[in-house]
């Protein structure tokens, strides 16, 4: 992992900033806001025996009302349990500083590159062999996910982090995330990047008994939450207010359940290989918002070391420029009944992601048809 070393004095601690916070981890910057303040990257200190890596994000979650509280507690239950390469590895949490406390802080492993919004932001579209290894990585997330009984509810481009693309807060190449050629298939080969599912904020986790209900298909009443433009059909049409014996954490529920998820990975993915943002009819976007992309470098002008210089147009694909099996993979996962929709765990098997004996796993088999093996901490489930 690159060491991201700063000479700028480091920021003052946060309000309620936990006493053992103090004595494990050195401020180093801040690194944007989170739901309570901000985000701190933390160095680990000469005597913090206990913690396995170097530099960690260190975020803040508000505890304000009894239901900011139990969300907290619950984010923090379930990303303790999971433990998987494309899934946010949680490695500390602190209780509140003291009983008037307004926050709690957890701390991450560090992800030294952007989320993939705001790769999307800076230039559109990412190079079709990035957007194939993003696709394996994230449905390899979340079908892990699925296997532990836990629905992510918030699946984004803005919540994927991609490893590989930053050093000390410099883009390494200002070309290899958007370009189809032979030097980013090769940096995938060497296993540069990585995508990082994170943000379980409104993550959910389900007994035993929920999850057998929801491999039926069969979804839950839970809170509504989550990104509208993200969102399932079934989801957005379904949002009424909760009964009274509803336990939801918020006055409006929905149905959710893993068929919600995959709808999300599908919006997802067609953003990154399409460059437009959800709620926009593909073609009419493309068609009013494309711009000549510059001319690919020659030899000569690789000799010489010229090379067309920003800002570039955003690119932008239609569905019709796409491989086959990515765009059928994207209907697949985007189909409007929920009944017939690809499931995550059926999308491994999938021609574009290779099948699940080529992923990377985590700590329980998840591949289609696999038990589920459900959280233990019972405040996972509030």
């Amino acid at each position: 992992m690159a060491k991201p070393n700063s000479t700028a004095a480091p920021p003052p601690p946060p309000p309620d900033w936990p006493a053992q916070a103090e004595e494990d981890y050195e401020r180093i910057r801040v690194l944007g806001a989170g739901a309570f303040g901000q985000v701190l990257l933390g160095k680990r200190r000469p005597g913090n025996t206990h913690a396995t890596e170097e530099y960690v994000a260190i975020k803040g979650v508000s505890i304000l009302t009894e239901n900011e509280g139990a969300t907290a507690a619950r984010e923090i239950a379930i990303l303790s349990e999971l433990r998987h390469p494309n899934v946010i590895q949680l490695l500390d949490a602190y209780d509140p500083a003291s009983d008037a406390a307004k926050g709690r802080y957890m701390v991450m492993a560090y992800i030294d590159g952007p989320d993939i919004g705001d790769l999307l932001e800076k230039r559109g579209a990412l190079s079709l062999p990035l957007v194939r290894l993003i696709a394996r990585d994230l449905i390899n997330a979340v079908a892990y996910l699925h296997a532990r009984g836990v629905i992510h509810r918030d699946i984004k481009p803005d919540n994927v982090m991609l490893k590989g693309c930053k050093e000390n807060k410099k883009w390494i190449d200002d070309d290899l995330m958007w370009t189809d050629d032979k030097a980013c298939i090769k940096a995938i080969k060497k296993g540069r990047f990585k995508a990082i599912l994170a943000d379980f904020g409104f993550a959910r986790a389900n007994t035993y008994k929920e999850h057998e209900r929801q491999q039926s298909r069969v979804n839950l009443r839970l809170s509504a939450v989550g990104t509208k433009n993200f969102a399932s059909p079934e989801l957005v049409e379904n949002v009424c207010d909760k009964d009274e014996e509803e336990q939801a954490l918020t006055p409006c529920v929905s149905k959710y359940g893993m068929m919600s998820d995959a709808y999300s990975v599908g919006v997802t993915l067609s953003e990154i290989v399409t460059g437009v943002p959800p709620g926009n009819d593909v073609t009419t976007y493309v068609n009013a918002n494309r711009k000549p992309m510059p001319k690919p470098q020659t030899k000569l002008s690789k000799l010489l070391g010229s090379k067309p210089k920003g800002p570039y147009p955003v690119q932008l694909r239609l569905m019709g420029e796409l491989p086959m099996p990515c765009s059928n993979l994207i209907s697949s996962l985007m189909n409007y009944d929920p009944t017939t929709r690809l499931s995550v765990r059926e999308a491994q098997d999938h021609e574009y992601i290779g099948g699940y004996d080529t992923l990377e796993h985590g700590d329980v088999v998840s591949k289609r048809g696999s038990k589920c093996v459900p959280l233990q901490n019972i405040a996972a489930y509030r």
